[in-house]
Parts: C-alpha cells; sequence; structure tokens
C-alpha cells in the first residue's frame, strides 16, 4: 500500500482531510457515550452483578473505596485480588482491617518491599505468603523472616534464589520428604489411578528450579525423598544416572517421569522393574504399535486409553477394540474423531467422556442427533461447543445453569468462558445465571464506565444495602 492509499484508510495516523479527522472523532465520541450509557443502564438492571465485577475489575481509588467500604466484596475475588486498583503501602494501611489477609498473601501485584512485609508481619498468611513468587526473594529476605515461612511451601518454591550455599545454610529446615495430599484429582480417574493423583511428592525433592547435578544428587544422597527425585523432570537424565541409583530411585516415579531418555532398549534393559500400569500413561515413551505388540501382556489396558501420544488411528484402535476401556477412551481428545467413527461405536462409547471432550465435531446438528444420549451437564462446561444465544435458548431447560458441574472440578453454563457472553446474553437469562460464577471471568465491559458512573451506582447501591 503506497503512502497515498494509506492516507485515505479511516483510522490511519495521518494523512486524513481534516474534516474526515473531525468526523471520526466525533462518531468515536458519540459511540463511546452510547456505550456508555448502555453500560450503566445494564448494570442498574443488575445491581449484585454491578458489585462483584466492580470490586473485580475497575481501578477504583482510595477515595471512592472508602465512601463505600461496606458495599464492596472484599474477598480474592474482588477487591483483595483486584490487580487493577492503584496498589500502594498507603491504600493498603488504609484499610487494614477490611482486606481479607489471606487472599492478600497471595497477590502479585502488590508493592513487594522487605518494609512492606515487615510492616505487617502478623497480619499476612505465612503459608500463602511461601508461595508467593512475586516476593523481593533473596538470602537476606529468607533469612530475615526465617522464623516465620511455612518452610514445606518454600521447599516447593521455584522463585527463591536456588544455589547449593542457600540449601546448605537451612540445611535442618527444608521438607526433603514430604507427600502432598492433592484435594482435586482428576475426576475420571479411579483404583491406582486415583491412588497416585491424591499422593504426589513434594518438597526439596521434587522441586525442578534447583541447581541440578549428580554432585548436588550425591551429596545430600541421604537426605532425599527418592520418589520425588525420581519423578523430578530437572534432573540430568541418562542412562548412567539412571544405572548409578538404580536400587535407590522409586521405579513408581521413573516409570511416570517424561524426561528420561525414554527408547525401547531403556525399556527393555529395566522391563522387570517398571511400573507397567504407570508406564501406560507415560506420553513421553517411543510410543508405536510394534512397541505395544511387544509388551502387549506387560500393558494395563486399563489406562493406554487416556495417553494421547499413542499412534491413534481407526485401524489402530479396532486392532485391539476388545482390550480398551471404552467408557475411558471417550474422553481421549487426540482419538481421530468424526460422526462415522463416533456412530461406528455407538454402544461401546461412555457418553459422559463425550460430552466433555472438547475434540469432538461439534456442531448444532451434531448435538442434535444426539440429544438423548449426552450428558448435559457435562455438555454444559465444554468450552468446544459452537456456542450462540440459539444454542442456549433451544436447550435452555437441560442445560446445567450453575457455576460447577456435579463436582467443584467441572464448570456449569455460568462459569463457561467461551458462551458468547454480552449484555444481551445476561439479559435474556438473567434469572438462570449463577451471578458469581458469571462474575469470575465476564466484567460486562465495566472499565468502559466513568469514575462519575461508578459513584452514581454504588449511590444507588448503597441506599439498598
Amino acid at each position: 500500500m503506497t503512502d497515498s492509499e494509506r492516507a485515505l484508510v479511516p483510522g490511519s495516523s495521518s494523512g486524513l482531510p481534516a474534516h474526515i479527522e473531525r468526523r471520526t472523532r466525533i462518531a468515536n465520541r458519540v459511540f463511546g457515550e452510547l456505550e456508555r450509557r448502555d453500560t450503566e443502564a445494564f448494570f442498574r438492571r443488575h445491581p449484585e452483578f454491578f458489585r462483584l465485577v466492580v470490586s473485580r475489575y475497575y481501578p477504583l481509588d482510595e477515595e471512592i473505596i472508602g465512601r463505600y467500604a461496606d458495599c464492596w466484596d472484599w474477598s480474592w475475588s474482588g477487591l483483595s485480588g483486584n490487580e487493577a486498583l492503584p496498589w500502594s503501602e498507603a491504600l493498603i494501611d488504609c484499610f487494614a482491617e477490611r482486606w481479607h489477609w489471606g487472599d492478600l498473601s497471595r497477590n502479585t501485584v502488590l508493592p513487594w518491599s522487605e518494609a512492606l512485609i515487615d510492616h505487617y508481619g502478623d497480619l499476612w498468611d505465612w503459608e500463602q505468603f511461601s508461595w508467593n513468587e512475586a516476593l523481593p526473594w533473596s538470602q537476606a529476605l529468607i533469612d530475615r523472616f526465617a522464623g516465620r515461612w511455612s518452610w514445606e511451601e518454600l521447599s516447593q518454591s521455584t522463585a527463591l534464589p536456588w544455589s547449593e550455599a542457600l540449601i546448605d545454610r537451612y540445611v535442618n529446615r527444608w521438607s526433603w520428604k514430604h507427600l502432598s495430599r492433592n484435594t482435586a484429582p482428576d475426576t475420571k480417574m479411579e483404583g491406582l489411578a486415583l491412588r497416585l493423583a491424591l499422593q504426589q511428592p513434594v518438597g526439596l525433592s521434587r522441586n525442578t528450579a534447583l541447581p541440578w547435578s549428580e554432585a548436588l544428587i550425591d551429596r545430600y544422597a541421604d537426605r532425599w525423598l527418592w520418589e520425588g527425585l525420581s519423578d523430578n523432570e530437572a534432573l540430568p537424565w541418562s542412562e548412567a544416572l539412571i544405572d548409578r541409583y538404580v536400587n535407590r530411585w522409586s521405579w513408581k516415579g521413573l516409570s511416570r517421569n517424561t524426561a528420561l531418555p525414554w527408547s525401547e532398549a531403556l525399556i527393555d534393559r529395566y522391563a522387570d522393574r517398571w511400573i507397567w500400569e504407570i508406564l501406560d500413561w507415560n506420553k513421553a515413551l517411543p510410543w508405536s504399535e510394534a512397541l505395544i505388540d511387544r509388551y502387549a501382556d506387560r500393558w494395563s489396558w486399563r489406562w493406554l486409553h487416556w495417553n494421547k501420544a499413542l499412534p491413534w488411528s481407526e485401524a489402530f484402535i479396532e486392532r485391539y477394540a476388545d482390550r480398551w476401556r471404552w467408557e475411558r477412551l471417550s474422553d481421549n481428545e487426540a482419538l481421530p474423531w468424526s460422526e462415522a467413527f463416533i456412530e461406528r461405536y455407538a454402544d461401546r462409547w461412555d457418553w459422559v467422556g463425550l460430552s466433555r471432550n472438547k475434540a469432538l465435531p461439534w456442531s448444532e446438528a451434531f448435538i442434535e442427533r444426539y440429544t438423548d444420549r449426552w450428558d448435559w451437564e457435562r455438555l454444559s462446561g465444554n468450552e468446544a461447543l459452537p456456542w450462540s444465544e440459539a444454542l442456549i435458548d433451544r436447550y435452555a431447560e437441560r442445560w446445567n445453569w450453575g457455576e460447577y458441574g456435579w463436582n467443584w472440578a467441572e464448570y456449569g453454563l455460568s462459569r463457561n468462558a467461551e458462551l458468547p457472553w454480552s449484555h444481551t446474553l445476561y439479559d435474556r437469562f438473567a434469572d438462570r445465571w449463577d451471578v458469581n460464577g458469571v462474575a469470575r471471568h465476564y466484567d460486562g465491559n465495566i472499565r468502559s464506565l466513568t469514575p462519575e458512573q461508578v459513584d452514581r451506582l454504588m449511590q444507588t447501591l448503597s441506599n439498598h444495602i
């Protein structure tokens, strides 16, 4: 495009005739005013939604926060987690008795300094604090508050200035041997898979940020939790390293570690040591039909169906049709999904799994074809559907309109960020939404409002509280 052509393009930065630039500015100003009026009117219709999103997303100043102090949502979902606030020590101090200090302790945008940390030392949640990667981490900071940190959490942090000297300085404080209890495992797991998800090694042995070397491993050989070490992808893995500590490793950890130098020779060398039920999940193996055939009687066919790295094809699936657990195969997004493929095995699939699978060939016609087979609870949280107001309206009585699905690890329609969110959509189904769920991801265009508009809306809100 030449300079003369570019000069005729609306919105270009220069070259427009003066009267066109003037008209464009006027049109933009009018459009902006109309948008702001529409947004203000929208929030007047939905005061609780306004209260939540203005607390969570708007760059409020100290004066307006103080004026309506009893109206805000002060939680992590509101002011305590609002990254748009003009955070300063003065702001924090002004509302010290209002903040949720546990939530504030994990906020990464505060003006963190040793002085700020010290000033509110008795208010911080030091367990949350020890996780916060935004703190000005240094050996001096760690020294200064050595008696306050949660060393179990600190041992897992990748933000510390890790060095052998730092490790040695606090050798008796680190959590070397610890197993976590994960409260939110993948809800599709069961049996051994669930137990392994619930109990994973954490602490120093699992920390990928340490300056790993064979010398470091050897130096603290009697302190490491070797299950955590075995699972750690940051170690300088080699066959020589594996062989050197062959009787110390947790072969459960090694079997799920994707950073090992995987090859058929390595698999064969330690064939009697691997935990094959875990090896099934490992995406880093050199998967091929030949490899699967070679160890056909060792694989746990209960778990292979979850592995996206297998050489999936319809022929491959058909070849082992009687071995797969079809109800679990349904969750795998790596399969060669097509309507014909789904129809071919319609009576084998688990339709709960299919309903949450984002890789299916989603279309309105496809959804209609199997209306009575879908699990609408899972379908409501599936971000891959061809979402539109028409689709939502068509199945209004089938969706789960809540924030969460049947457990808190799965979302309902109100928490689905891929819906075509707009004022119109919110208005149309206003009596169905879970307002907290929507406010977690949709701001209603709150930041288009002027401070004066926010003040007017807050006045109205405060009169009704």
